[in-house]
């Protein structure tokens, strides 16, 4: 028994065949190739690129969200010595908003607000809990010897001459 893959074709079915494949050529030239279908790597590099830049590059949402916080941060006077003695004589009554009048840096979490501010050679960090309202912690840090005081509760003129 023959397969029907070695069937011999009759020439009346030779040449349906080839007039079908003739007729298919035809329609393949006739009908241009799309945009698309033509420049398929190009248009994917495209939007490959577009897609780079919209988030990671000088125009991403990312980028101006960090711009616009870090504009923020800066808002406020630079303080100074004499403002850090002026803040260390407040005492218990230095609150946050004291703190957020000069230029610093706020994160926030469920349960406190810590404040940063970065003044020449020392930094000062206050933490403010959210559920007393009151600051628990106002750190003044001495950058190039780590030694540190609570200003609200020691001698902020004498850290600063020995420092």
């Amino acid at each position: 028994m023959l397969d029907w893959k070695y069937r011999p074709k009759t020439d009346e079915e030779k040449a349906k065949l080839a007039a079908r494949k003739a007729e298919k050529e035809r329609l393949d030239e006739e009908t241009p190739e799309g945009f698309a279908s033509k420049n398929a790597k190009t248009i994917t590099f495209t939007v490959m690129l577009v897609l780079f830049l919209v988030f990671f590059g000088p125009i991403s949402v990312f980028t101006v969200y960090r711009q616009i916080t870090d504009a923020r941060e800066q808002e406020g006077v630079v303080m100074t010595e004499a403002d850090l003695v002026t803040l260390g004589r407040m005492g218990d009554l230095l609150t946050l908003d004291h703190v957020r009048a000069y230029q610093g840096t706020e994160s926030e979490n469920d349960q406190r607000i810590n404040y940063v501010v970065y003044l020449d050679g020392y930094v000062l960090l206050t933490m403010h809990d959210k559920e007393s309202g009151v600051l628990s912690i106002c750190l003044l840090t001495d950058a190039e010897t780590n030694d540190s005081i609570d200003i609200r509760y020691e001698d902020v003129e004498a850290f600063l001459a020995s420092h």
